[in-house]
């Protein structure tokens, strides 16, 4: 059975249809042409870990770093007062760009507390509409 591929901005008019903007047809097929799986994983961790939050500048990657500082914190009984606070908001700045941040286990063999991942590949990619050239990547990516 034959499938059609939406790219990038291509606009459908029919009923239940999305419209994706914010780039052109030229960048999504530049971006996504000939690319492996890992290659689309490293472009999308590179665009979301980069990605602007808020109007100070701070970036998801500098969230989760200091998410995990604060989890240092409140793991070696030094915690600060508006520690447990400032984890919520993390969270939920987080969670309203689709993703969230998942705790480490010791199996893991990682140095950190929690690391990042795509629960709703949908709400990121209304959020980052660049990351439609990895929609086939997002679903539980890691970063």
């Amino acid at each position: 059975m034959a499938s059609l591929r939406l790219i990038a901005g291509t606009e459908v008019t029919r009923a239940g249809k999305e419209v994706f903007t914010g780039f052109t047809i030229k960048q999504a097929a530049k971006a996504s042409a000939g690319t492996s799986k890992r290659d689309l994983e490293e472009l999308a961790r590179k665009v979301i870990n980069n990605h602007v939050v808020d109007d100070a500048g701070t970036t998801v990657r500098m969230l989760l770093d200091e998410h995990n500082k604060t989890l240092d914190r409140i793991g070696s009984h030094k915690a600060k007062p508006n520690d447990a606070k400032r984890l919520m908001e993390i969270s939920t700045i987080l969670r309203r760009l689709g993703l969230q941040s998942a705790f480490s286990d010791e199996d893991d063999e990682v140095d950190v507390w929690s690391y990042g991942n795509v629960f709703d590949p949908k709400t990121l990619i209304e959020r980052i509409p660049f990351l439609h050239v990895c929609q086939s990547v997002l679903f539980r990516l890691t970063f």
